[in-house]
């Protein structure tokens, strides 16, 4: 995915399999990767810290590893503003919440507003939340079904149309 390589990419949800497998997908893009948890737990912030070691190991780029509680609306507000700073761009966000979280729909939503902002400022992009059912699925087969050019396309498409209405219909 060329037109991928190089952007940043922030993984809310490292600590699951199917974030897991989305890391290795995008580093293997050639995408700049924050990993964070869905929760913020200290064996999840530990499982995070270990994949970036992992993906530096077999030779991708190590990821940053970063604390965050995505139900903390400053939280998620600093935080991906500092990960834009540090990848130099934000221009995919996925999230895949851990089955124990309570209100991934909180947390989804804070890091749709905030991130389409943040995105915006460096271009476009896209924000792709993965259901945790899904990714119980995802996680049982070792797959990240959302990861697709054509998921990502329309993911893109529909931010940009998002953005566009926020704007009154311009870029």
């Amino acid at each position: 995915m060329k037109e991928w390589q190089g952007k940043g990419a922030l993984i809310v949800g490292a600590e699951t399999e199917t974030g897991e497998e989305a890391a290795r997908v995008l580093a293997s893009w050639g995408m700049a990767l924050a990993l964070a948890t869905s929760l913020p737990r200290g064996e999840d912030v530990y499982q995070a810290q270990r994949l970036a070691r992992l993906l530096a190991r077999e030779g991708l780029p190590r990821p940053l590893a970063q604390v965050l509680d995505p139900h903390n609306e400053k939280a998620v507000q600093v935080t991906l503003r500092q990960v834009a700073k540090a990848l130099n761009g934000l221009h995919l966000i996925v999230y895949s919440p851990h089955p124990r979280d309570s209100s991934p729909s909180k947390a989804f939503a804070l890091l749709a507003l905030y991130g389409a902002k943040e995105i915006q400022r460096w271009g476009q992009g896209a924000i792709i939340g993965v259901s945790p059912r899904l990714s119980h699925v995802a996680a049982g087969t070792r797959q990240c079904p959302v990861l697709t050019v054509e998921n990502l396309q329309k993911a893109q498409e529909a931010l940009l149309s998002l953005i566009r209405t926020e704007k009154g219909g311009d870029l």
